[in-house]
C-alpha cells in the first residue's frame, strides 16, 4: 500500500499560489512576515482526510493554528497556540479548551515548530523550541473537539514570521474504494474507529461531521488531487434538509469524479427518527442502476424510522447498525468493480477500430 506522502511542502513562500491571504503579510527573505492585527494566512484548499500531519515552523509564540470549519454555520473551529510555554487546544463550539502537562522555556528569536496529527479519531498538537531542542504535547480529547472538513489558516495578534510549511498523509494513496461522508461516514457513536461501517467494508475514508452535499463538493480538489481513489461511494444527505440541493450537488460531484476516470456509486441515505429519507431512496432509485440501499438496512419495517435495535440519538447508530451496514455492502453484488484505466479504456478502443476496419 503506497501512502500518499507530502501533500504540500514550502521552506521558501515566493509562490503563495496553494493559500489566500486575509490582511497583512509580505514575503521577506523567502519567509511570510505579518505585522500582526490577525492577518488570516489560509491553505485554500479543503480537508477531510481520516490521517494527515501539518508543521509549521515559527519564530513567534504568538502565532495561532486553526482548522476552519468549512461549514460556518456549526462554528467547527480548534484552534491551537502556545500558551505560558505550554501547548494548548481551544474549541469553538463547546467553549472548551486544554494545555499539556509541561511548559518549555521559549526566548526572544528561537524557532518554534508546531506539529498537528491526526490519526483517525485521535488528535494530537505539540510544540517544539527547535533551538533548545524542548518541547510541549497535548492530546486532544475526541469528545471535546472535532476536526470537520476544514481549512487550515494561521493568525497572529503581534509580529510572526512563518518560515516553513507543510502538509503531508500516510492515509492510503489510490485506494480501491473511498468512503465520502458525514458523522456517520466518521464513525459518530461507535465505540472505536474499527468499528465504523466503511472501515469494516475496507473502505477510505473522507469523513466529516455535520457537514452536506455542499461540503463534499469543496473536497474535490482534495479527492480528485491528492487521494485519487479507483471508487468514491458517495454518502451524503442525512444532513441536506433541501433535497433539491442534494440532487444538484449529488450529480454535479458525480460528473467532476466521472472526469477524472474514478468510479462513482451512492448510498441510498440512511433512516433517521427526523424526517423520512424516502425521497431521498426513491431519487436514488429512479437514477442509478447501482448503488448500496443502506436506507432499507437501517429503517424500520413498516415505516422510515431508524430501527429501533440500531438507535442511538434518532440519527446516528450504534456498532450493531455500522456492523449491518458493512454486512450489506459486502454481500452486494455492486462491492465488487472494474477500475477504469485510462490507458487500459484507449488501448481498447483502438483494437476494437482496427478489428473493425479490418
Amino acid at each position: 500500500m503506497a501512502a500518499i506522502g507530502t501533500i504540500l511542502q514550502r521552506s521558501s513562500f515566493n509562490d503563495l499560489s496553494d493559500f489566500d491571504i486575509k490582511g497583512n503579510w509580505e514575503v521577506n527573505s523567502d519567509a511570510l512576515l505579518t505585522p500582526g492585527a490577525n492577518s488570516v494566512l489560509q491553505y485554500k484548499y479543503a480537508s477531510a482526510l481520516d490521517q494527515f500531519q501539518i508543521k509549521v515552523k515559527t519564530d513567534s509564540p504568538s502565532l495561532v493554528m486553526q482548522m476552519f470549519g468549512i461549514k460556518s454555520a456549526n462554528n467547527i473551529r480548534t484552534a491551537f497556540s502556545v500558551s505560558n510555554g505550554r501547548a494548548k487546544w481551544e474549541f469553538t463550539y463547546n467553549n472548551t479548551n486544554g494545555t499539556s502537562d509541561t511548559s518549555i522555556v521559549i526566548d526572544n528569536g528561537d524557532i518554534l515548530e508546531y506539529i498537528f496529527t491526526k490519526t483517525q479519531w485521535t488528535v494530537s498538537f505539540e510544540v517544539k523550541n527547535i533551538s533548545k531542542n524542548t518541547s510541549s504535547f497535548v492530546l486532544v480529547p475526541a469528545a471535546s473537539a472535532a476536526i470537520t472538513a476544514h481549512k487550515v489558516r494561521f493568525y497572529s495578534a503581534s509580529q510572526a514570521k512563518i518560515l516553513f510549511f507543510e502538509k503531508w498523509s500516510d492515509q492510503e494513496f489510490q485506494p480501491l474504494n473511498l468512503l465520502v461522508g458525514d458523522s456517520i461516514t466518521y464513525g459518530s457513536s461507535a465505540t472505536i474507529p474499527a468499528n465504523r461501517w466503511g472501515t469494516k467494508a475496507g473502505f477510505q475514508i473522507e469523513g466529516s461531521a455535520g457537514d452536506t452535499s455542499s461540503e463534499g463538493l469543496e473536497l474535490l480538489y482534495e479527492i480528485t488531487n491528492i487521494i485519487k481513489p479507483k471508487r468514491v461511494v458517495y454518502a451524503f444527505g442525512t444532513n441536506d434538509l433541501n433535497i433539491e440541493v442534494w440532487k444538484n450537488n449529488l450529480m454535479e460531484f458525480k460528473a467532476k469524479i466521472e472526469q477524472k476516470n474514478i468510479v462513482f456509486i451512492p448510498i441510498a441515505p440512511y433512516a433517521n427518527n427526523n424526517r423520512s429519507m424516502q425521497p431521498y431512496f426513491d431519487y436514488i432509485n429512479l437514477n442509478f442502476n447501482e448503488y448500496f440501499d443502506l436506507f432499507g438496512v437501517t429503517k424500520q419495517a413498516g415505516n422510515t424510522n431508524l430501527k429501533a435495535e440500531f438507535n442511538v440519538d434518532g440519527t446516528h447508530f450504534n456498532n450493531a447498525g455500522h456492523q449491518a451496514c458493512a454486512d450489506f455492502v459486502l454481500n452486494s453484488p455492486y462491492y465488487s468493480f472494474i477500475p477504469v484505466d485510462h490507458q487500459t479504456s484507449s488501448a481498447l478502443r483502438l483494437l476494437v477500430l482496427n478489428k473493425w476496419f479490418n
